[in-house]
């Protein structure tokens, strides 16, 4: 049972470290995660059309029907609790509101 608990210890610690110097929030952290995992940066990274700096968000009302609108359309099957994540992450990341 020592084992295991020194095991959670350890993997909770490495956890804050990398969230700590990532300067993300947990739920920032976990909606990077499903960014990632949905693929968004296929269509949204630097190198495409897609520009923060031409952003067709104005503010948090709008980031919310986009990160929505996404979801739907790409059938990414996110809970309201993790589309919530992924827009702490781009706000965090991109937008600043």
């Amino acid at each position: 049972m020592k084992k295991l608990n020194k095991l959670t210890l350890t993997a909770l610690l490495f956890t804050s470290i990398s969230l700590s110097a990532s300067g993300l929030s947990q739920k920032a952290a976990n909606g990077q995660e499903f960014y990632l995992d949905a693929d968004c940066q296929k269509c949204h990274n630097q190198d495409s059309k897609y520009d923060a700096k031409k952003k067709k968000s104005k503010n948090m009302k709008d980031l919310n029907k986009w990160v929505r609108s996404c979801d739907t359309f790409f059938d990414v099957g996110w809970f309201p609790e993790e589309q919530q994540d992924v827009i702490k992450y781009l706000n965090e990341i991109y937008y600043k509101y």
